[in-house]
């Protein structure tokens, strides 16, 4: 991701998940806005097969984000698997969502959570969430609840999602003969994420085989296959603009192109991109690839579009 710039503030919080436990989310704030009150928030979901990734995988992003956009960043330190498999992930993001929006009426926290989330000083109305590749699949499903429950969302920032989990695969996670997916096939030995990571990730995250019924998140707010593949929901009419990117060189190319698609026959405002000749992970090299920069440079010019920053 390049060089990692200094931020006023990095501040780590633990907070209640619904269904049990905690969840960290480090908060980043630039010095224009330390002082300011009601102010916007970008909530990140870091990539990684819901196998690897922390606070580490996406800090000089969160770092760039608060300093060239002037809003709140907070990166949530979800659950990994194979240790906590599926929906581990889901649940956790999902509280970090709560509690940034300040939705606490849909479970009981403590004062001090409510206290720690008020003093972050960040305007409910005014939230962006995003992640790359898992963090796109965590990030597609946030705002679909969000649309389930009327709570406003600004923008939702999928970048190289994943957002269909089923049908490219048979039970046993080998790709399927028919997949509807080219890119699976004309990528499946793209450089740095061949089809045998995507699989060793798919199999930790939900098991050797598929598994049937699909693992509920709990507490779910949509069907069970929408809350693990955001692409299999019959109507997407009214969920929040999006700004989508893909790579040219990655198997998860056309699924995400295809949801793309579906979000704008839908009615919903989409700015789709795919940077070509770059493998899935191009993002995190900004110090070598300058679509990288150009990358990250068209979140932050959307980020400040959609909250209204001239």
């Amino acid at each position: 991701m390049g060089p990692i710039p200094d931020v006023a503030r990095a501040t780590t919080h633990r907070v209640p998940v619904p269904a049990g436990g905690i969840v960290q989310v480090r908060v980043y704030e630039s010095a224009d806005i330390l002082d300011v009150e009601n102010r916007p928030v970008y909530l990140n979901y870091h990539g990684g097969g819901w196998t690897f990734g922390g606070f580490e995988s996406d800090r000089a992003f969160c770092c760039k984000v608060t300093n060239w956009v002037g809003c709140v960043v907070v990166d949530v330190d979800y659950r990994l698997a194979p240790e906590h498999p599926w929906p581990a992930q889901l649940q956790d993001s999902w509280a970090a969502f709560l509690w940034v929006s300040s939705q606490f009426a849909t479970w009981n926290v403590t004062p001090q959570v409510r206290e720690n989330a008020e003093l972050l000083g960040i305007d409910p109305e005014n939230i962006i969430i995003g992640g790359v590749s898992a963090g796109g699949h965590l990030a597609a499903i946030i705002a679909q609840r969000c649309l389930a429950l009327q709570i406003p969302l600004k923008l939702q920032i999928l970048t190289v999602p994943a957002v269909d989990l089923i049908t490219p695969f048979d039970r046993t996670w080998n790709l399927r003969p028919d997949c509807s997916y080219p890119s699976y096939a004309e990528n499946a030995k793209a450089p740095l994420f061949p089809i045998e990571r995507l699989q060793y990730c798919i199999k930790h995250f939900l098991g050797p085989q598929m598994p049937h019924p699909i693992p509920a998140a709990n507490p779910a707010v949509l069907s069970q296959e929408i809350e693990l593949s955001p692409i299999t929901a019959g109507s997407l009419t009214g969920l929040a603009p999006a700004l989508v990117t893909t790579a040219d060189v990655d198997m998860l190319r056309d699924e995400g192109e295809a949801y793309a698609r579906r979000l704008e026959t839908d009615g919903v405002n989409v700015d789709l991109k795919r940077f070509m000749g770059v493998p899935h992970p191009f993002t995190f090299m900004a110090g070598t690839l300058p679509e990288a920069r150009e990358y990250i440079q068209r979140c932050c010019d959307a980020m400040k579009i959609s909250f209204g920053i001239l």
